[in-house]
């Protein structure tokens, strides 16, 4: 059972991924103090969906990714409007996101095969967002997900 990690300060990526590794897909939510308050676990391939581990972080008392790792894709999470919009239209990628009714934080969405790697670096991009001009925060995105 997962239920352990409920309550506990998060970790570190290294730890989720031993954690998660008998899971194809998986994810992790923390509230604003970095506690951990939801995670997800899937057999289910799909991105979205009734087996999906996206949440749409922003309607819930404000939780926010800390760990996502899908077998199939890679999602890209945003607290940014314009980065997310520029993502989905630009990066010619799919989208989720809340707007209630402000924006309330999203993720852009692409297809790729086992890409742990890719979903780590647009985490680490995802942590440094609020000190990094949008435009930025886009193109390494873009960056990532091209290279």
């Amino acid at each position: 059972m997962l239920s352990w990690l409920i309550g506990e300060k998060a970790r570190d990526w290294a730890f989720y991924r031993d954690v998660f590794e008998d899971y194809p897909n998986a994810s992790v939510y923390v509230d604003e103090n970095d506690v951990v308050k939801v995670i997800r676990v899937s057999d289910i391939g799909e991105y979205w969906g009734v087996g999906t581990v996206i949440l749409e972080w922003g309607k819930r008392p404000k939780l926010t990714p800390k760990f996502v790792k899908m077998e199939h894709y890679v999602a890209i999470p945003t607290s940014i409007e314009e980065v997310y919009v520029a993502l989905v239209r630009k990066g010619r990628m799919r989208g989720v996101a809340s707007y209630e009714p402000d924006f309330g934080g999203g993720f852009a969405i692409y297809e790729c095969e086992k890409c742990e790697e890719k979903q780590r670096a647009h985490f680490e991009v995802f942590s440094a967002e609020s000190s990094t001009p949008p435009d930025e925060v886009f193109k390494r995105h873009l960056r990532i997900a091209e290279g």
